[in-house]
């Protein structure tokens, strides 16, 4: 059943990848050949050798299936047999993969990047640095952004997000053995949104009637953009502001602390109009 409903999916216009191996069970061991006769295929033999993947070459795997069949060829060994096969079916296509590739060097990652190209997906999220990253969307343009620098060095990405660079090289750093996660466009409460910001924030709190939000500074400089419904920044020892186009330009400079504080006055709505 489960089998038949994947079909289903892909004749409905979803992609489907079958990797690395195409199943002849069903999620109970019993024998089920549904995808199999779908995508018209025989498997020949397995071996383990070297395959291309598309312009990819000499990828070791250490167990890759034969296929005989007419759909189209996007892998094959280093002796010439097919491998990777892409089928129409319906109103998308399926792809079965039938090289087990390991993903035990960063290299590799290309690998399956290149396998999402081939079914139409692209990354919304593009790091440089060999960044370990992550896009957490909360709403259609607002989102997180994760960075994780597994290197005993600091790191300095360019960061794009749906081919718009958001980030240059040297406006953000990540630490050696740490993470940042970066707002954009997120809104805290119902007076503050963060529009873009190159620190990470560690706190919102209420201190002696006002807003403060804690930054946790990692450069010389550290540059956020605020959007208030109300109130008013407060300009402060190490932290200047512009105020352009109703958004605040905040620039948080070098002091003895690793952090910074941003001080929201909270008038009312009704008082600030």
């Amino acid at each position: 059943m489960s089998r038949k409903k994947l079909l289903n999916y892909v004749e409905r216009g979803g992609q489907l990848l079958l990797y690395p191996q195409i199943p002849e069970e069903d999620l109970i061991g019993q024998p089920c050949i549904v995808l199999k006769q779908a995508f018209i295929i025989r498997k020949v033999k397995e071996t383990k050798s070297f395959v291309e993947l598309d312009d990819i070459q000499s990828i070791e795997c250490d167990k890759v299936e034969h296929y005989s069949s007419k759909s189209d060829v996007f892998c094959k060994t280093d002796q010439g047999y097919a491998c990777g096969l892409s089928q129409k079916y319906g109103k998308a296509k399926m792809l079965i993969l039938g090289a087990h590739m390991q993903l035990n060097f960063n290299c590799k990652k290309d690998e399956f990047r290149k396998v999402a190209v081939l079914m139409g997906v692209q990354p919304r999220l593009e790091v440089t640095d060999d960044i370990d990253s992550a896009l957490r969307v909360i709403d259609k343009d607002a989102y997180f952004i994760h960075l994780h620098n597994f290197d005993h060095y600091d790191k300095y990405p360019e960061i794009k997000v749906d081919d718009v660079v958001v980030y240059q090289q040297g406006n953000i750093k990540v630490p050696a053995l740490k993470g940042l996660m970066l707002p954009i466009n997120i809104t805290l409460d119902n007076q503050i949104k963060i529009i873009s910001s190159t620190v990470e924030i560690i706190s919102n709190n209420v201190e002696k009637g006002q807003k403060v939000l804690t930054a946790d500074r990692k450069l010389v400089e550290e540059f956020m953009v605020i959007e208030l419904s109300y109130g008013e920044i407060v300009e402060q020892h190490g932290v200047n502001i512009q105020k352009k186009h109703g958004q605040y330009f905040v620039t948080l400079a070098e002091t003895f602390n690793d952090t910074s504080k941003v001080i929201i006055q909270q008038c009312s709505p009704h008082n600030s109009e």
